[in-house]
Parts: C-alpha cells; structure tokens; sequence
C-alpha cells in the first residue's frame, strides 16, 4: 500500500509540475499579447491570443485577450474607414 500511496503522490507532483509550467508558458505568451494591445498591434495580438488558447482553451485571460484584440481590431479598421470618408 506504502508503493501506492508513492506512486500516487509522484504522479500528482509531477502533473502540479506540468500544469504549473503550462501556466508560466501562457504567462509569458499573454504578456507578449498585451505588449501587442499597447502598441495597437491588435491582429498579432489576436494571434498571440490564439496561442495561448491552443495551450489552454479554458485560461480566461487567453480568453479575454482574444475578443479584446478582436473587438480592438475591428474598431481600428472603422476609426480608419470613417477618416477616409
């Protein structure tokens, strides 16, 4: 049973391990989204977004980052087509 209980526990520390690193890894990713957003770069920052979905379709900032740089985005392209008019 002790084997168990260690086998069990290795098993749980190393998916904390994996999980953890996911996290690290859509940290950075959304930081490079939101360095994006504050240059007005919002299509790369759609697709940095995409990424971090791709990591972690449930991660709620890869989520709001992803209609956020979409909504942007689209505004941008109007403030544009309403200055050429």
């Amino acid at each position: 049973q002790s084997q168990a209980t260690d086998a069990t526990k290795a098993q749980r520390e190393r998916q904390l391990a994996v999980d953890r690193q996911k996290q690290e890894q859509i940290k950075q990713i959304i930081e490079k989204g939101n360095a994006f957003m504050k240059e007005g770069n919002f299509s790369d920052a759609e697709v940095i977004a995409r990424q971090a979905l791709a990591v972690d379709p449930d991660n709620v900032a890869a989520i709001a980052l992803s209609y956020k740089a979409r909504i942007e985005g689209r505004l941008q392209a109007q403030r544009e087509l309403a200055e050429r008019k």
